[in-house]
């Protein structure tokens, strides 16, 4: 049984997401005498790292899975579509830098703010969750300009993980 594996477990609305070793599963509770599994999301699918998830929290449309034991990450998944959970992105562990996830242990978000304890490290970890490039192309947007060459290259994550644009060989004038 799922219960009997979990490491962790948050309700919101009539769903339960359920961390467990390898997984997080979305779990239909509007009955509570009959709960449905309609979704899940395995290790390694799209690129998630949810191999030793300890604390989950739901904000908004997403689920913030923090991983200890091996993965040490911050996971990041789109629950819009419960029956269809999308992994949107990763933190991990900066080992000896920023982030600190080491045996990342619990998991609280607050506005644009998840606080990441991390006991590997000691550490409180705390990681704007924003969507900050495009934060950054409205800003360049608002001053009349586009990029005109956006790519994986040209985005860079500072030590205090802070999203920076760079090439501006190709801006140009918005008309």
């Amino acid at each position: 049984s799922t219960a009997t594996q979990s490491t962790t477990v948050y309700v919101s609305g009539n769903y339960a997401y359920v961390a467990r070793q390898g997984s997080l599963i979305i779990v239909d509770i509007s009955n509570p005498a009959v709960p449905v599994v309609v979704g899940r999301l395995d290790d390694g699918t799209g690129g998630a790292l949810l191999g030793g998830p300890n604390s989950v929290y739901v904000s908004g449309n997403y689920a913030y899975v923090a991983s200890g034991t091996g993965e040490d990450a911050l996971e990041i998944i789109d629950i819009s579509n419960p029956s269809s959970p999308v992994h949107k992105g990763s933190l991990a562990d900066g080992g000896a830098s920023a982030p600190y996830l080491s045996s990342a242990s619990s998991i609280y978000v607050s506005g644009n703010i998840a606080y990441i304890t991390a006991s590997g490290d000691n550490a409180l970890e705390l990681v704007d969750i924003s969507n900050q490039i495009l934060e950054a192309l409205l800003y360049l947007s608002s001053c009349g300009l586009i990029h005109g060459d956006l790519s994986i290259n040209n985005v860079l994550i500072s030590e205090s993980s802070t999203v920076k644009l760079c090439d501006f060989g190709s801006v140009s004038r918005d008309r």
